[in-house]
């Protein structure tokens, strides 16, 4: 024991590192558990299993760590783990589960720096912050990494010689027609490749420098090794005339990003390294007041917020009734199938109306429940069963009867078919644009207890100018159903 003075600190840490192994799953299990189901029910996110694991392991090779520099209570992370808790109080109100779990993980993080001391934390930095690679996250960038793939994809055909022509994220070749759907951004690939870098840079102990680099050139293979795999499997369709290597797309883009992936980590292994520091433990250092203060209070900053959000009431909503729709100047459609969102909203009514471009679903849904039990943001896609994906999403201005509406246009694909979807967001009291400004209004509409909340959507068959046109002139024509 004389050897190893630094082992009385780290049982006494060990008692704080137990205590919130039993207080962080119990206060953020909503988090954790939405967390879970989306890496077990999403292949993009599949890696996320293994996180925690390896970074285990990173801090099992760097154990010395522990006795050379002893862990101390620091008081710092206690603030850092009650201000990320206020965070994700904050983001669990406003319904933003990505937002909420970013938050959960920031409060681990001053859950280590509270128990181990930001020394300690800093020689391990690598191992904590790659806790965040579990959070599924990464949709913002689906639109531009498509766009990516479709001109890697064209390049690499271009240099095999088959002629392709490129509109958008579609590529036409003598074979047929391909799409580079959400699913073949290659999000998967590039999530994976910035785990393995950074655990890869953090056991071969490189320079920060280093590090960062290997991490840049994983981004890039990540990125690059997908628009090559959609080369691939376009070459192969043309040269065979079957389309049979469709149906093994993803296993072929595994192998091939694990060989790419292999090829960089034995570029990146034959370097030369730094040499492995001689260990000298260091003493443990003199117990401080902060540091008993910060072991009491950290419980309290991680589950405070927690608690005082499940207990607090909820306010009574308040009932409204869902107006009355009109097919305008269009004639009604028997659609028995029109509601699509009734099942998860408060109130709805639907119609359908025949157009020239299709049956137009025409469809209200109102909330009235707290946010975080139903946001208004993200229902829009609720529509959507199994096997739709949404090829492109912007926001628009329209003319109405009473002046210009902001809307929300979405492009989705099932099977070959296309639909156009159009979305308007109610939201404290006026039509709000999608996104960050109708979250905002909705949040504060819920904090005063008078949430009125609706989401006006209409789907079209179809995609392109024509079905523009016939959703542009059915809100010029009527005025937006009032909600009260």
């Amino acid at each position: 024991m004389a050897r190893y003075p630094a082992m009385t600190a780290i049982r006494r840490t060990f008692v704080i590192i137990f205590m919130i192994a039993i207080v962080f799953p119990i206060a953020y299990w909503e988090s954790i558990a939405q967390a879970v189901g989306i890496w077990a029910g999403s292949g993009t996110y599949n890696y996320c299993f293994v996180i925690l694991p390896l970074s285990l392991y990173m801090l099992w090779r760097n154990r010395t760590s522990f006795i050379e520099t002893p862990p101390a209570a620091d008081l710092r992370g206690v603030v850092l783990a009650f201000a990320a808790s206020l965070g994700w109080g904050v983001a669990t109100l406003s319904g933003v589960a990505e937002l909420a779990q970013f938050a959960a993980v920031a409060v681990l993080q001053g859950c280590v720096i509270a128990s181990l001391g930001w020394p300690l934390y800093r020689r391990n930095a690598a191992a904590f912050l790659s806790w965040f690679l579990m959070v599924p996250t990464g949709t913002a960038l689906l639109m531009p990494l498509q766009n990516l793939t479709a001109r890697i994809g064209t390049a690499g055909l271009s240099l095999l010689s088959i002629p392709v022509f490129r509109d958008g994220l579609q590529l036409e070749t003598p074979s047929g027609d391909f799409l580079v759907a959400p699913g073949c951004a290659g999000l998967n690939f590039l999530l994976a490749g910035l785990a393995v870098a950074i655990a890869a840079g953090d056991l071969n102990q490189g320079s920060p420098r280093r590090r960062l680099a290997l991490v840049s050139v994983m981004a890039g293979v990540g990125i690059l090794g997908n628009g090559l795999r959609v080369s691939l499997i376009i070459a192969i369709t043309e040269w065979t005339g079957s389309s049979s290597i469709i149906d093994d797309h993803l296993l072929l883009g595994w192998v091939l990003f694990s060989l790419l992936m292999l090829a960089v980590l034995a570029a990146d292994a034959a370097l030369p390294g730094p040499a492995r520091p001689t260990l000298r433990p260091r003493p443990a250092p003199p117990a401080r007041a902060s540091a008993g203060a910060a072991t009491l209070a950290l419980p309290l900053a991680v589950a405070g917020i927690p608690a005082l959000l499940w207990l607090a009431p909820a306010p009574a909503p308040l009932p409204f009734a869902a107006p009355d729709l009109s097919c305008g100047q269009l004639s009604p459609h028997p659609a028995k199938d029109a509601a699509k969102l009734a099942p998860s909203a408060d109130g709805d009514a639907a119609i359908a109306c025949d157009s020239a471009a299709g049956p137009l679903q025409v469809e209200i849904a109102l909330l009235d429940r707290p946010v975080r039990q139903t946001k208004l943001i993200g229902f829009e896609r609720r529509w959507a069963d199994k096997g739709w994906e949404r090829l492109s999403v912007k926001d628009l201005e329209v003319s109405g009867p009473d002046g210009p509406v902001p809307v929300r246009a979405e492009q989705w694909e099932k099977g070959g078919a296309r639909v156009t979807v159009w979305s308007l967001f109610w939201a404290d009291r006026q039509w709000r644009a999608g996104g960050w400004p109708a979250a905002v209004a909705d949040l504060r509409s819920d904090l005063v207890g008078k949430r009125r909340s609706a989401l006006f959507q209409l789907r079209l068959p179809g995609s392109g100018p024509a079905a523009d046109a016939v959703l542009r002139a059915y809100l010029a024509a009527q005025p937006l159903p009032e909600i009260r």
